[in-house]
């Protein structure tokens, strides 16, 4: 999709070009050269949303103004007390809480680790990580539906997150942008190789 917007490329051209670049590197270097690139990686997901988090803070006007436009019950944590609502909520809970318990690349990770105190460690970072800077998409979008609500309107969710940062920010936040989101691919990739 990134290939796509940026240069037109069709996405299955782009998944072919990213599927060879990512096995080069992971075949090259194994285990290293993924942990490496994952770490690098890792700082430009964080930093790019960060920046651009900060940013779209100060066009909509404060985290205030944000939370102020947010439907009833946006924030709310726990379910209604229906059936539906109740499995929906746990089926939520058991695909993010307990998927990745039994994922590639956090076992590798954990097999992988310098000590048992390392990889229980990591694993607690991770935890706190996952949680706190998984809300930076969240609130960006949250972001630019207030600013842009004609890009809520496109038929390709996926588009609308990409396509706002195109049309309405300079070269630096699209640069960050891209950036991050290319290295959260390319980390994800390279565990499932």
């Amino acid at each position: 999709i990134i290939l796509k917007v940026l240069a037109g490329i069709p996405v299955f051209i782009g998944i072919l070009i990213c599927v060879v670049v990512v096995v080069f590197y992971t075949y090259l270097g194994g285990m290293w050269a993924v942990s490496i690139t994952d770490f690098v990686q890792t700082i430009m997901i964080v930093g790019g949303l960060l920046f651009l988090a900060f940013q779209m803070t100060g066009k909509v006007g404060g985290i205030e103004k944000v939370i102020a436009q947010t439907p009833e019950g946006f924030f709310q944590f726990f379910p209604d007390g229906d059936f539906e609502s109740i499995l929906v909520w746990i089926a939520a809970w058991i695909t993010i809480g307990l998927g990745s318990i039994p994922s590639q690349d956090v076992f590798q990770r954990t097999m992988s680790a310098k000590s048992e105190k390392t990889a229980v460690r990591s694993a607690f970072l991770g935890g706190f990580m996952y949680l706190t800077i998984g809300f930076l998409p969240l609130f960006i979008g949250l972001c630019s539906k207030i600013l842009y609500p004609d890009l809520q309107l496109m038929r390709d969710t996926q588009m609308i997150l990409p396509t706002m940062v195109l049309e309405h920010s300079g070269l630096g936040i699209q640069v960050l942008f891209f950036g991050a989101l290319l290295s959260a691919i390319l980390s994800t990739t390279a565990c499932a190789v």
